[in-house]
């Protein structure tokens, strides 16, 4: 067995005997774990636990009691067993779902009831019973997430509420929800609005002015945004067939009576070979279902792709090698 393996089996025991104690009381009573029982289950000799025990502290993966081998997984333990595959993919899946239930009753209790004098506001009780989750799911997660930066609170009190980050994250849960139940939709016209909408919506959040559908010399714009004082034109479709050169070259022909930075192209059935590799503009910037999926993605432990980083990577692409990028792909 190499350090590797042994690092992986004793981050994972650790990991499933908090889940099953209790992260937050675990904290709470200042709980340790001996590790050499637990190395000897596992089949690790000492000099291997030795070397393991020690690179793992450096590493922040472990809370230890002094120099003894008593010790207990950080939140960085935690999230690298479930991030790593050492977890049951069921089990983590849960804890997903337990972490956005818990989110999003916050965030409705508080809203519910706002209580402005009171830094921590909610009990533990109520987050339960709103997001109808276990005392040990609670007890796992609430910490976890508080942890992580997304709710804020007193443990000893069980009192809780969600940070600023932690509303952000229930708001992009909540739109990634719609844009998944728009490709279920039948209605083509409304599929388009209603996709719009959501786009204006992550446009205002990173911090864009937005003016959507807006008539010029008889034609509608989509929509129309402001990033880094400079002005940006946005035509979306959502059609059954790849996009093509017509498409493009309408919208070229709009965008250059504006004087836009730049015109985007959104297709969420992606082009045709040909309108991507058209030379027509050096402005024209081009978005696949790929890349909106990413913007859309959302997940507890990291922040989601930013529409407008995304941006900034494909017009850098565009200037500096001629190359445009769609969906991970460059095209000459």
């Amino acid at each position: 067995m190499n350090r590797e393996e042994a690092k992986n089996k004793i981050l994972k025991r650790l990991y499933e005997i908090a889940m099953k104690d209790g992260i937050r009381t675990t904290m709470l009573k200042s709980g340790f774990y001996n590790l050499e029982p637990i190395a000897k289950e596992e089949g690790i000799d000492g000099e291997l636990l030795k070397g393991v025990f020690e690179e793992l502290c450096k590493d922040g993966y472990l809370d230890y009691l002094f120099t003894w081998m008593a010790v207990r997984p950080s939140p960085k333990a935690l999230t690298y067993c479930e991030q790593n595959g050492l977890i049951d993919e069921r089990f983590v899946k849960r804890q997903e779902e337990v972490r956005i239930k818990i989110l999003e009753a916050l965030f409705d209790l508080e809203e519910e009831e706002p209580r402005a004098n009171s830094i921590f506001r909610i009990w533990e009780s109520q987050i339960r019973e709103k997001a109808d989750i276990d005392e040990l799911e609670s007890d796992n997660n609430i910490y976890f997430l508080y942890t992580l930066g997304l709710v804020n609170g007193n443990p000893f009190w069980n009192e809780w509420t969600p940070t600023p980050d932690g509303k952000k994250k229930v708001r992009e849960y909540q739109r990634m929800r719609r844009f998944n139940e728009l490709k279920k939709s039948l209605n083509p016209q409304e599929r388009g609005h209603k996709f719009e909408d959501l786009l204006e919506e992550v446009l205002k959040e990173e911090g864009c002015e937005t003016w959507k559908r807006r008539r010029h010399e008889g034609a509608e714009i989509d929509i129309q945004f402001k990033y880094n004082f400079h002005f940006f034109l946005v035509s979306c479709k959502w059609q059954k067939k790849k996009v093509g050169g017509e498409t493009v070259g309408a919208l070229i022909e709009r965008g250059d009576k504006l004087d836009c930075e730049a015109y985007i192209l959104i297709s969420m059935s992606g082009f045709t070979r040909e309108s991507i590799k058209s030379k027509r503009s050096s402005k024209l910037i081009f978005f696949g279902p790929g890349d909106i999926e990413k913007v859309f993605h959302v997940e507890i432990f990291q922040s989601r792709k930013l529409f407008t980083e995304l941006l900034d990577e494909k017009i850098k692409e565009r200037r500096v090698s001629g190359k445009v990028l769609v969906d991970d792909q460059a095209y000459s």
